[in-house]
């Protein structure tokens, strides 16, 4: 949307002052002047829909819009919506989060596999009924938690510290278990797991594994004594785009896919095969770049890569964030197969929901540490959101 003026050259005081307008439209407490790097995220979110009002849209899409927002830029977006939506625009609105789309749409259309499943009104639907659409099934269905054998312990932490976000962290794990980690945004959650894995180097504290002192110094460390890592930012840590699909399953442990240094191209087309079927990989075969996939098909990639390997602890950070519906009952598959296989899984999620459905154990992390453990069985999201907050324990047990 350039503005020239008579000699030709661009027009900056016209460009700021439209651009001022919008921002001006939007409440965006910021100026045209700023640079884009100052900015957080969810300003950032403002400066897009500002581009896209400079073109005076009759239809705007937002696609998956509160992906990296705090819930005051959620709100404010969500006042920019209706603001719009006031004036005439037409908002066609992509989420994953069902909350949201409850809360902003006056109509909701279901896809599933590229078919359109149904239209109904907002005021008319539940959010059951909207995810029996999306998977297809009972929303009974959506979490497929079994039964698994739990055995001894194969991960102890003690005491563990690393800068501000690791401030003394003690669990253990246990053969077949699932433990989750809950907290808010700040808690130490995957800093923790990071140290673990040996990409952050610890300052004190002990790690057994299998009973014996573990101490990585590298994640190539971690990967060799068995723990696998699935990163929360799986488009920038997790996979590589330009490379297919069967390069970036080979990734974690080449020597297991390779004859005299060579990558078996014969075994790595059957073993690729098998983990696209496995975990219902969408794809045109092995060879499709993993840029073009989903966001759930790169997290399926991203966790497959372990399959072939001889991991006994898998680390799961946010694996369900920005996928659907079908693609998260899918990963809570896996991690259930990996632990009736033996394996040792670590969940972290914020989504209290479905910690409490799949783990068997629930720790809750604030300030660096685990101030409460449950068993998921019987312990509600409000206890875990209570502890997450910042509760203490008195001598006596109960909580301030």
């Amino acid at each position: 949307m350039e503005l020239t003026n008579k000699f030709g050259g661009l027009d900056f005081r016209r460009m700021r002052k439209m651009v001022e307008e919008k921002l001006s439209y939007i409440n965006a407490g910021f100026t045209a002047d700023r640079q884009i790097a100052s900015l957080s995220v969810g300003q950032r979110e403002q400066v897009a829909i500002v581009t896209a009002l400079l073109q005076n849209p009759r239809i705007l899409i937002l696609d998956e819009p509160t992906a990296s927002l705090s819930n005051k830029e959620i709100k404010r977006l969500f006042e920019i919506i209706r603001l719009l939506r006031d004036s005439g625009v037409t908002i066609i609105y992509i989420s994953h989060h069902l909350d949201e789309v409850l809360e902003i749409t006056d109509r909701i259309s279901v896809l599933r596999e590229g078919v359109n499943q149904c239209t109904l009104e907002t005021k008319d639907v539940t959010q059951q009924q909207i995810v029996s659409y999306m998977i297809g099934r009972e929303l009974k269905e959506f979490y497929p938690k079994e039964k698994a054998e739990i055995g001894d312990v194969v991960l102890e932490v003690k005491d563990l510290h690393r800068g501000k976000m690791v401030n003394g962290v003690d669990f253990t794990l246990r053969k077949g278990e699932i433990l989750g980690f809950a907290g808010l945004v700040g808690a130490g959650r995957t800093e923790t797991m990071l140290t673990v894995y040996g990409a952050d180097k610890k300052q004190k504290g002990t790690l057994l594994l299998d009973g014996k002192p573990f101490n990585p110094k590298s994640p190539i460390d971690a990967r060799k004594a068995g723990i696998a890592f699935i990163p929360e930012d799986r488009r920038n840590e997790g996979i590589v785009g330009d490379m297919s699909i069967s390069q970036n399953l080979s990734l974690a442990d080449t020597e297991l896919w390779a004859k005299h240094g060579i990558i078996d191209r014969k075994f790595e087309k059957k073993q690729s095969n098998s983990i696209i079927q496995a975990l219902n990989i969408i794809c045109t075969g092995i060879k499709q770049r993993v840029s073009e996939l989903s966001g759930g098909n790169h997290q399926k990639v991203v966790i497959g890569r372990w399959m072939t390997g001889n991991a006994k602890v898998f680390i799961f950070d946010q694996p369900t964030t920005g996928v659907d519906v079908g693609a998260k009952t899918e990963i809570y598959k896996q991690m259930i197969k990996l632990a009736k296989k033996g394996c040792g899984i670590i969940f972290i999620s914020s989504e209290f929901e479905e910690l409490l459905a799949i783990c068997d154990r629930i720790a809750v992390m604030s300030k660096g540490k685990v101030v409460r453990e449950f068993n998921a069985a019987g312990t509600t999201e409000q206890e875990l959101l209570y502890w997450a907050t910042g509760a203490v324990e008195n001598n006596g047990g109960e909580k301030q």
